[in-house]
């Protein structure tokens, strides 16, 4: 938790890499995360934190009473970033809902597909951990072959091709840290869409 908190934000997303290899070097294969249990077979190798009930309810008391403040600033966030594409020729791609006035979001990510997503993807790539985006495959954070799972290509079609058009930016950060992220996808977006006009 506290190797997260210190290096998975935007200012030090490039050092946590860093940190990373150093790590694997130190420990040989193992890594600062808890990554084992992405296998097929369970790992014994640590204890996984969902077999410690206590520490899990002592920190969810923890996380409800941030609640209020931690939504609060989500749903800033989800607008600044919603804003930042409005200008932009992306605004096509942005999902309706989020601009429901209807529908309260409160976000842990900003989520939306198009047909080069995946060329997005590798521009927010050095700053952003987009290894981790959710859903680019229908199972998720292992580097193993779907079949180890037992999953059967075109079973999932709908997620299968959704996987590879998606993009997906992290909107659980602290809030000192918002600004540094609209100005990192303000960047990257205007340098895509210039390039992507240009083609």
């Amino acid at each position: 938790l506290n190797y997260e908190r210190t290096y998975y934000h935007p200012e030090h997303y490039s050092k946590s890499l860093l940190m990373e290899r150093f790590h694997a070097f130190i420990y040989g294969h193992r890594h600062a995360f808890l990554e084992q249990d992405y296998q097929p077979a369970s790992s014994d190798y640590y204890p996984y934190p969902a077999r410690l009930p206590v520490f899990l309810a002592k920190l969810g008391l923890m996380e409800i009473k941030r609640w209020p403040r931690v939504s609060s600033e989500r749903k800033d966030l989800l607008r600044a970033l919603c804003e930042c594409l409005d200008s932009t020729i992306l605004k096509q791609y942005i999902p309706s809902a989020y601009r429901d006035s209807f529908l309260e979001i409160i976000p842990l990510r900003f989520v939306w597909t198009q047909p080069d997503g995946g060329r997005l993807r590798k521009m927010f790539a050095p700053v952003i951990n987009v290894s981790w985006t959710w859903f680019k495959q229908p199972i998720v954070a292992t580097s193993c072959p779907l079949e180890a799972f037992g999953y059967i290509a075109g079973t999932c079609p709908v997620s299968e091709k959704i996987g590879k058009t998606i993009v997906n930016l992290p909107c659980n950060i602290p809030v000192e840290f918002h600004d540094c992220l609209v100005e990192i996808v303000r960047k990257n977006v205007e340098k895509f869409c210039s390039v992507r006009v240009s083609v």
